[in-house]
């Protein structure tokens, strides 16, 4: 499920798939996630409860940390962003600074990833 309303994307997402942890800020919980689809500038997520979404809140400063080591050449492993939409096991995130890569170089990580699960 996506949110309703108007398509607000400034470009493309990839299809990610892969395990991330997710830490809220304010209540210093810390879940497990999929990160669904990436793009520079934010994440969709989906959690294994709607327990889990709800220890978020919408505006809410997180932390998302790349368990794999997927996207860790790119900037670190972990991103500062904010909640921007949550609605049952999923949410939106904007990260705090885009990722420094291309759509092209996400995808090719993406792919990266799948041939080490194979």
């Amino acid at each position: 499920m996506q949110p309703a309303g108007p398509e607000r994307r400034r470009e493309p997402r990839t299809v990610l798939d892969v395990v991330f942890c997710i830490l809220a800020a304010r209540s210093g919980c810390e879940h497990l996630c999929i990160v669904r689809d990436i793009s520079r500038h934010g994440a969709r997520l989906e959690f294994a409860s709607a327990g889990d979404a709800a220890s978020l809140c919408t505006g809410g400063e997180v932390r998302l940390r790349d368990l794999p080591g997927v996207l860790s050449c790119l900037h670190g492993n972990e991103w500062g962003g904010r909640v921007v939409w949550l609605r049952g096991e999923e949410g939106g995130i904007r990260f705090d600074d885009p990722l420094p890569a291309t759509p092209e170089a996400l995808e090719a990580y993406r792919r990266l990833q799948l041939d080490m699960k194979e």
